[in-house]
């Protein structure tokens, strides 16, 4: 982030309830040092500091590291004692967490899960929930938060009918095998879509990637 009028790099640091307060510093390039003393976090060895980016990426620092400010989107901070781990289970499988707190992002990178994966919180007395990068989970609940993968269902609209497909991207052809469609008779195809709306072929590829629900209105030639 660029520097105000004055010359002094604004930071935003956090503890574990994520309830951030705003710094200044004059150097762009800053320490680990200065990060738990702004947050007069004492004694030091006692805290752990980690960087924490507007899309749901923690990285922790180790006493040696800087950071430099004048990057985009580095700009918060968290810092929290290291006494408590917190323990959660993704897929049968245990792992230990520093803070209360959890991005989706953060738990898709410990438990190794593949993009084509989508990530589920199991919840007790409501539906389950589907948990997003930036979303953040609280891991102070009684007992262990568990969660679960399955694979990610990409959605296209067919008329009155939602369709689900494992790849995001298909041909209308495959959407209109889908739906039960006749291939051997004729087919306006239209396709809408956050990006607009235009007439396409059997043959034609079908981004279902992007944001929304794609609609693909079918009339006979």
């Amino acid at each position: 982030a660029p520097p105000d009028q004055e010359g002094a790099y604004g930071l935003r640091i956090g503890d574990e309830d994520l309830a951030f307060t705003d710094h200044q510093i004059n150097d762009p390039v800053v320490t680990l040092e200065q990060i738990l003393g702004l947050a007069d976090a004492r004694p030091k060895d006692e805290f752990d500091v980690y960087e924490f980016r507007h899309d749901g990426t923690f990285t922790r620092l180790d006493a040696a590291a800087t950071v430099d400010l004048r990057q985009e989107g580095i700009e918060s901070f968290l810092v929290f004692r290291t006494d408590r781990a917190f323990r959660l289970i993704v897929d049968d499988e245990r792992y230990d967490w520093g803070i209360r707190r959890i991005s989706g992002k953060a738990l898709r990178e410990i438990a190794n899960i593949t993009p084509d994966m989508e990530l589920w919180e199991e919840l007790r007395e409501q539906p389950d929930r589907k948990i997003e990068d930036t979303d953040l989970v609280d891991l102070n609940h009684p007992g262990t938060e568990k969660f679960y993968t399955r694979t990610r269902a990409w959605k296209l609209k067919i008329r009155q009918n939602i369709y689900e497909f494992t790849a995001s991207c298909i041909t209308a052809r495959q959407a209109l095998e889908a739906a039960g469609f006749d291939l051997k008779k004729g087919w306006d195809l239209v396709l809408v879509s956050a990006s607009g709306r235009r007439e396409i072929k059997i043959d034609d590829k079908i981004d279902l990637s992007e944001p929304g629900i794609e609609k693909l209105r079918v009339k006979t030639s």
